[in-house]
């Protein structure tokens, strides 16, 4: 999970976000949609505007696994808006990203080289070396 989408959660949200997320990697993606879907609260957005994007993209990678790109996309689209809109480089990275790989489920595959090409360029903008490796093996094996 993105370290800038969780900087400063409160506890509760911050438990919840972490057992979603350890949930989603003990192969439980519904019980860690469940636990996720708990932090989508107006208390919980109003509280920690980047729980709430925390949320949405673990959301939207298991809506991705599971083979729901409509849910997936949604999720990270939301997520995408919500970084450009709080100035958050790595939470708009990592949406383009995620919607690149969806583009290319989708059979989209230019749409898929752009968006991780971009995805790329603000992973190296900011110094994310996992993120632009990622990126970078992903656009390779696009071709």
């Amino acid at each position: 999970m993105d370290p800038e989408l969780l900087q400063e959660l409160p506890t509760e949200l911050f438990e919840a976000l972490n057992t979603g997320y350890e949930l989603w990697c003990a192969g439980d993606p519904v019980a860690a949609s469940m636990t996720l879907k708990r932090t989508l609260t107006p208390a919980a957005s109003a509280a920690a505007p980047t729980a709430l994007l925390g949320a949405h993209h673990l959301l939207g990678n298991i809506a991705y696994t599971m083979g729901d790109l409509g849910s997936a996309s949604k999720h990270h689209r939301y997520v995408l808006h919500e970084s450009r809109a709080l100035n958050l480089t790595l939470g708009t990275a990592s949406a383009t990203h995620s919607l690149g790989l969806i583009a290319e489920r989708e059979g989209h595959l230019e749409e898929a080289r752009r968006q991780i090409a971009e995805a790329l360029r603000l992973y190296e903008q900011i110094g994310c070396v996992s993120g632009a490796e990622a990126a970078r093996a992903n656009l390779k094996r696009l071709g």
